[in-house]
């Protein structure tokens, strides 16, 4: 993985599957804490949470090791559009309360802006 510069990472592992967590505990935090920089801020995401009937990795579990690994955890539902965003969120505004990175500075704006693309159309970047 490339790492370099980054000022965070999210891990995501599927909580009806125990070995994807297992390499998120054995393999994926151990390359982040050997090649990435030493203030990275760290997500780790549990997937399918929407098949509780099918859970083999429990909050309680993912909890303790996001803990451990100064994290924040979150678990989603990817299918149903749910927790998502809030990843996201809660890892930008650990970002905010601390400096980047990378050299130089990056501008943040709120809202939409609109810019012209090659071929003069409009979009918007948020």
């Amino acid at each position: 993985m490339y790492y370099r510069d980054a000022d965070g990472a999210i891990l995501v592992f599927d909580v009806t599957d125990k070995a994807s967590f297992e390499n998120i505990k054995n393999i994926w935090i151990k390359d982040v804490e050997e090649k990435a920089p030493e203030n990275i801020q760290l997500a780790i995401v549990g997937n399918k949470s929407d098949r509780v009937d099918s859970e083999v990795v429990t909050f309680k579990e993912a909890q303790e090791f996001a803990l451990q690994s100064r994290a924040i955890l979150k678990f989603v539902s990817a299918k149903k559009n749910q927790g998502l965003q809030e990843v996201f969120q809660k890892l930008g505004e650990k970002l905010l309360q601390q400096p980047s990175n990378r050299s130089g500075s990056v501008r943040i704006r709120s809202g939409s802006h609109k810019r012209r693309n090659k071929k003069g159309k409009c979009c918007a970047i948020f």
